[in-house]
């Protein structure tokens, strides 16, 4: 028989960002990190993989996270979800309008940029990423990761002209 009770809980201590824009000369790089701090998440994708035997710990952690699970410490899949990321990061170079010639006509000013989107995460979450929920983030059902995707990296290139 198991004991009632609250194990974890879903809101974080507190989440924070910080941004920061450096200009050199011609260049410009733009930086942001989001950071929280607390939150725990019910991760059910590595109970799954700890059920099939093929978590990465499969032959340490993995069969005793299983073993207590099974005697009712449902506590042993409920972690911390606390992360720093870097969200943004853009590097971009300001042309000198001479250097375009006639080339480009009317052209007043012209940037490329060369930007990164969840390029770094630094966690102790053992599932795939901390941020993400199945079920979107209503009270009764966050913070529950049963193999979702989590978000994509992200590259562009982008050229801005002003005429």
């Amino acid at each position: 028989m198991g004991t009632e009770g609250v194990v974890g809980d879903a809101a974080p201590d507190f989440q924070m960002s910080f941004s920061t824009d450096v200009q050199f000369k011609r260049f410009s790089l733009g930086m942001l990190f989001d950071w929280k701090k607390g939150g725990d998440i019910v991760n059910l994708t590595e109970f799954l993989y700890d059920i099939g035997r093929n978590s990465a710990d499969a032959d340490d952690g993995g069969e005793s996270r299983f073993l207590d699970w099974a005697a009712g410490h449902t506590a042993v899949y409920v972690q911390d979800g606390s992360y720093i990321k870097l969200r943004e990061l853009t590097l971009s170079y300001d042309i000198p309008v001479e250097s375009l010639g006639s080339v480009l006509g009317s052209v007043r000013s012209a940037r490329i940029s060369l930007s990164g989107r969840n390029l770094l995460r630094f966690t102790d979450y053992r599932g795939l990423d901390p941020e993400v929920s199945n079920f979107g983030n209503q009270a009764i059902v966050r913070n529950i990761d049963v193999a979702p995707f989590p978000p994509s990296r992200s590259f562009f290139l982008s050229v801005d002209l002003g005429f």
